[in-house]
């Protein structure tokens, strides 16, 4: 939501540093968590910032129903509360991003296991795409589409459970596949059926597509598009 200036939200995040409003009944303009703290007629509020690596990422509310019940000792335990509760955060962001490291690299070595079990092509690439499903829970299938000095040579294809996708057409003439071989960068569509690549595309198809070059030697050789059911779905850290 938009924060508006009169909010103590919007204070608090200029000033960053805890806002006190003594009686919320006489303050006017507020905000949907402001209507709601009001309409259980909570009158004292307390708003704390919470700031991780100088970056105010959240806000704790404490509140009263009776009027200027906080004193000075209160606001500044409840600092103190909002500052543990930011290192708190700061520790479980950076447990989290250990984790989805581990899975990468976890994913990465059973990819390898799985390219040196065989070295046929059919078998390499499907070891691919199984490596990129299982590493991205949220995505429905996923292809690989090969090339040649800028010309498709074949494609492969699976869907999360692990079915090989014989269905899936060949690459359009100027479509999103042949688009990531030009710019030979990360690209991605929010909505498939509003992007223009799929303009001409009358089948209702929606959903996210990831599309990631394949390159060799400064050359590209193929694009890996993966594909999201639901539209604008793509979280960052599946582009890692």
């Amino acid at each position: 939501f938009k924060i508006k200036e009169t909010h103590l939200l919007y204070e608090m995040q200029k000033q960053r540093k805890t806002v006190y409003t003594k009686a919320l009944q006489q303050k006017k303009d507020l905000n949907t968590s402001q209507l709601m703290l009001k309409e259980a007629n909570q009158r004292s509020v307390v708003v704390m910032p919470i700031i991780v690596q100088d970056q105010l990422i959240g806000a704790l509310n404490v509140s009263s129903h009776e009027v200027d019940a906080f004193s000075d000792v209160d606001i500044e335990n409840a600092g103190a509360v909002g500052r543990h509760l930011a290192i708190a955060l700061q520790q479980a962001i950076l447990f989290e991003a250990q984790e989805r490291r581990a899975r990468q690299l976890e994913a990465v070595r059973k990819s390898s296991l799985g390219l040196t079990h065989s070295l046929e092509l059919e078998n390499v690439l499907q070891a691919i795409l199984r490596a990129a499903l299982d590493l991205v829970k949220s995505a429905e299938f996923a292809n690989l589409i090969l090339y040649e000095d800028g010309q498709f040579t074949r494609q492969v294809a699976q869907d999360v459970h692990g079915n090989v996708r014989l269905e899936v057409p060949a690459p359009r003439p100027g479509g999103f596949s042949e688009h990531i071989v030009q710019t030979r960068e990360v690209d991605w569509l929010d909505d498939i059926a509003e992007s223009a690549f799929f303009q001409d595309d009358d089948s209702g198809f929606r959903g996210t597509l990831l599309g990631l070059p394949l390159l060799i030697d400064d050359q590209v050789v193929g694009v890996m598009n993966i594909y999201y059911p639901d539209p604008n779905s793509l979280d960052p850290h599946h582009i890692q």
